[in-house]
């Protein structure tokens, strides 16, 4: 992804604990790449799909107490 490291940057800046942080970034880490290949296959728009994959992890970063 474009701006990986910068995604996850702003991603780890908006939870509160380093057990967060590192909960994320695992998450990210691992998910990212498969993330975006099946939204790839939905969209087929690289950039969009980018960006959807972008509001997926600020989803779960803002419902994180309800996981």
């Amino acid at each position: 992804m474009k701006g990986g490291r910068i995604l996850l940057t702003i991603y780890l800046s908006m939870l509160d604990t380093e057990q967060e942080r590192q909960k994320m970034t695992d998450l990210y880490e691992e998910h990212k790449y498969a993330l975006l290949n099946y939204v790839m296959t939905i969209i087929r728009n690289q950039d969009m799909a980018e960006d959807a994959v972008h509001n997926a992890f600020i989803s779960i970063i803002e419902k994180k107490k309800n996981i």
